[in-house]
């Protein structure tokens, strides 16, 4: 065996005997170096590995450890529990692979370096890696072990499958929260903040939500009387007509007790009220609440027209709309 192995450059000079002439040539010899290692070995990994290109699952048995490949490169064969021969299908990190599938054999697995392989021949007679390594393969459990793999990738793929589904739901929702948003924009714009309002899309006199002062609202809206749009906030209500004591008061000024034309201020003082005075009124809505008043009682909340009295009424409500 040579001991220096390494890259050669050789001259060579050549004679031609006629012409006395002399010419060098230059050439490279490589001395073959024998593979290093301490001993030859063979495992099983713990893990299965996938394989990038196909996509399966394989238990890969190791056979090494080499830490030169030296040259020439060194051939390793591995041997099945039944016999049969198979070359290593890759080399990494200073060990000769073989993979196995869900056809794996129980037994023995064996790898030795070639005896044709020319790297064969430059270790001495006594080198470690002149032996044969075996290690000891279960093939249900090799087939367990791809079937778990397969499975933890199916789930794997399931779960990730569901995070996409989830995260695209998410999207989903936080879009249907902003059309909320917009068409709550939209809706605030367009909805109704009056009965007269109301009267572009139903003329009906039932219960209706507005838009008021910055909140919806229910109120009944009166679309029969005087051409309808009259707007009544909906407590407890009931229908009637109770005449017209206003018509008396048209066309005077509101007036309290310290303000408005002398004689409406005589009346707002006399009658406890703030009402639209004439002399002095046929009601008087903003009057004192006066309860268990069987008579007439020219302070209260009266509206003459409803029973031709002036008695007292528990409440009472007014309703407006634009012009």
């Amino acid at each position: 065996m040579i001991s220096d192995a390494g890259l050669y450059t050789v001259r060579v000079h050549a004679y031609n005997a006629s012409h006395v002439t002399e010419s060098s040539r230059f050439t490279h010899v490589e001395i073959a170096a024998p593979p290093a290692g301490t001993q030859l070995h063979a495992h099983r990994r713990p893990l299965p590995v996938k394989d990038d290109v196909t996509g399966t699952w394989h238990v890969v048995l190791e056979c090494g450890e080499f830490t030169d490949l030296g040259q020439p490169s060194v051939r390793v064969q591995w041997q099945t529990p039944s016999g049969s021969a198979y070359p290593s299908s890759s080399y990494q990190e200073g060990y000769f692979l073989l993979s196995l599938n869900t056809s794996a054999e129980t037994g023995n697995y064996s790898c030795s370096i070639l005896h044709q392989s020319p790297a064969r021949q430059c270790l001495a007679s006594d080198s470690p890696l002149l032996g044969e390594a075996t290690v000891y393969v279960d093939g249900d459990d090799v087939r367990m072990t791809l079937l778990e793999a397969n499975e933890q990738q199916l789930f794997e793929g399931m779960w990730q499958e569901d995070e996409d589904l989830a995260s695209q739901l998410r999207r989903y929702q936080e879009q249907l929260q902003q059309l909320d948003r917009q068409q709550a924009s939209v809706d605030m714009l367009h909805q109704p903040a009056t009965c007269r309002d109301v009267q572009r899309y139903d003329n009906d006199s039932v219960v209706h939500v507005v838009f008021h002062e910055g909140t919806n609202i229910s109120v009944y809206c009166d679309q029969v009387t005087d051409g309808g749009g009259w707007m009544l906030r909906v407590d407890n209500f009931t229908g009637g007509d109770a005449g017209d004591s206003l018509m008396y008061h048209n066309g005077q000024e509101f007036a309290t007790k310290d303000h408005g034309r002398p004689r409406a201020l005589t009346c707002a003082l006399k009658y406890h009220g703030a009402w639209w005075y004439n002399d002095c009124y046929n009601s008087n809505l903003n009057g004192v609440y006066i309860t268990n008043a069987p008579l007439p009682h020219l302070n209260g909340v009266t509206w003459f027209t409803f029973r031709q009295s002036y008695r007292s009424l528990k409440r009472a409500e007014m309703k407006i709309r634009p012009v």
